[in-house]
């Protein structure tokens, strides 16, 4: 079966085995062609040396203590608050940057004309002669077998000039590209750099990374559309992502995450990679409905089957939530190597900036830490209800008792600045909320409770549900009783679901309200709405009155500053 699969591929002019080493290709490009045509002749290598050694970069970084000491010199000196907490956040937390879609990527042409050439001669990573052959031996026994004959298109497809059919078997150069990610991390880690822009980068940082463009241009595309090819929709599937080091997220406006991403269904091996220093993302697609999103199965043909290993190939996130890799978390540990306050500025340039509610328990009980610094929550009937999901006294004695002694312990300035971001927000977003954190916005049913969200949020002017939230008459009625007894800037409601069987026409809370309710409404100045879409149903509840004097208000105070900047 091997010999007939070689004289497969040769007759497919994918791959002639030869013996000479691979020179250096020129830079030009046929914009008509592809990584599977232009690069298509993909040639085996035997008995050479590497064909590269590239030098390697020993960069050592300052270390944490020195920047720290820096910090603290400087917060001595006379800065704000903000500016201070910044400085203390930036020491902390690197920031891990969303996988993003590449802009113009069509006028970025590959660096070589030739698949083989450029991951050979790639100067970002070292992949030898004896790496590629090994790997095509391996990718040439998965095609003979069963395994790799299952591997279809679902439907026929197309991606820039290049069109499939439904019931394409993967090919031998389609399956390289996929186990080349899979098989080999150091080559993974530099392909996914392309798709992580310079942000702030000055034009030689962006010349440098529009090189690295061209350089994976073969690679790169070639495999965004085996993915794409041979993947299935993601919809409903929920995956997991493990992150090494905590680190400040800086997610996409629109939650969209682009390029191979490697996620899994299994929350222990996601774990294994996040380590004690790292953490987990729980998540599924945003808007499953759609079928934009889409994830290629990589488990059956990976060297590491039991990592289950996903690749998402696109998908707009929803992330359900958010672990620490290490499970518990003692009172001693938090006091070593400033763990405390990487957590602390974690929730707060993380979780809170992103609108993510949904934690396990060791960041539900820092996020309560931090929470019971204001005199809102530090009172009995607060702490009491902080720790109502809890049935067993005796343990609910103890957390508070940890919770006390840990709230002790957290710097001023990163509590100063989780009241300020508080007291600064304009608009909150909840989707999933843990259990441990549904004291914080919902009543004792586990219902949203306005009261709560106003103590936590006290300038709300939008509240946005999605998914689990549903509109009844009693909300409603609680909604008015809360305008009437409450002078606050909220003019906004909007109740979102994208996830749901069947067609949006079902949700029709519209027609549940009672009419005193919608009475009371209108009196108020409330408008009430519904919209069906084929893929999504929006509830809104707009004040266009209150929204009206609240953008007023805004445009006054920037003409404000302008006449000062004028002066």
């Amino acid at each position: 079966s091997m010999a007939a699969d070689d004289d497969e591929i040769s007759n497919e002019n994918e791959f002639v085995c030869v013996t000479r080493e691979i020179s250096k290709e020129s830079s030009g490009y046929d914009s008509g062609s592809d990584a599977e045509c232009a690069c298509g002749d993909i040639e085996g290598i035997c008995g050479l040396d590497d064909p590269l050694d590239p030098e390697e970069k020993n960069e050592t970084p300052n270390p944490p203590w020195l920047a720290m000491h820096e910090c603290e010199q400087t917060s001595s000196r006379s800065i704000s608050p903000t500016a201070e907490y910044q400085q203390t956040c930036c020491t902390l937390l690197d920031s891990y940057y969303w996988q993003r879609p590449i802009p113009n990527d069509s006028l970025y042409h590959p660096f070589y004309s030739q698949f083989q050439a450029e991951i050979l001669n790639n100067p970002y990573y070292r992949f030898t002669a004896v790496n590629f052959n090994n790997l095509r031996r391996k990718c040439q026994w998965i095609r003979s077998q069963f395994l790799g004959q299952k591997i279809r298109s679902l439907c026929c497809g197309a991606q820039g000039s290049h069109k499939w059919t439904a019931g394409e078997t993967i090919s031998e150069i389609e399956l390289f590209a996929v186990k080349m990610y899979t098989d080999y991390e150091s080559c993974q880690f530099e392909l996914k750099k392309c798709y992580r822009a310079p942000i702030n980068a000055n034009e030689l940082e962006y010349l440098a990374y529009e090189q690295r463009l061209c350089y994976f241009g073969q690679w790169r595309r070639l495999l965004d559309r085996t993915i794409l090819k041979y993947g299935k929709p993601l919809r409903d599937r929920v995956f997991y992502h493990g992150i090494d080091k905590i680190m400040k997220l800086n997610m996409h406006p629109t939650h969209q995450c682009a390029g191979p991403i490697s996620a899994t269904p299994d929350l222990s091996v996601a774990r294994g990679f996040a380590t004690k220093k790292g953490f987990i993302l729980k998540m599924c697609s945003r808007y499953p409905r759609l079928d934009t999103d889409y994830y290629f199965d990589a488990s059956t043909i990976s060297s590491f089957p039991d990592e289950k290993e996903y690749l998402i190939g696109f998908a707009y996130t929803r992330i359900l939530k958010v672990k620490l890799g290490q499970t518990d978390i003692t009172v001693d540990q938090l006091r070593e190597n400033q763990l405390l306050p990487t957590l602390t500025c974690f929730i707060i340039s993380s979780l809170l900036r992103n609108h993510l509610y949904s934690y396990d328990s060791s960041l539900e009980l820092l996020f309560k830490a931090l929470l019971i610094r204001d005199d809102a929550y530090h009172h009995d009937e607060e702490l009491d209800r902080l720790f109502k999901h809890i049935r067993d006294r005796e343990c609910r004695q103890i957390e508070l008792q940890k919770l006390l002694e840990i709230s002790k312990l957290i710097p001023d300035v990163i509590v100063e600045e989780f009241q300020r971001f508080r007291t600064q927000q304009r608009v909150l977003k909840l989707d999933t909320i843990s259990d441990g954190m549904k004291c914080v916005f919902c009543n004792q049913n586990g219902q949203i409770c306005l009261d709560r969200v106003l103590r936590f949020v006290p300038n709300i002017q939008e509240l946005h549900l999605t998914e689990e939230y549903h509109i009844d008459d009693s909300f409603v009625s609680a909604f008015v009783v809360f305008v009437e007894a409450n002078q606050m800037k909220l003019h906004t409601l909007k109740v979102m679901k994208f996830s749901f069987q069947g067609k949006s026409e079902q949700f029709r809370w519209r027609h549940v309200i009672s009419d005193s309710n919608q009475c009371s409404l209108t009196d108020m100045g409330w408008c009430m709405s519904e919209k069906h879409k084929m893929n999504s149903y929006i509830f809104k509840l707009i004040n266009h009155q209150k929204k009206n004097m609240m953008r007023h208000n805004i445009n006054a105070v920037s003409v404000n500053y302008n006449q000062l900047d004028a002066l």
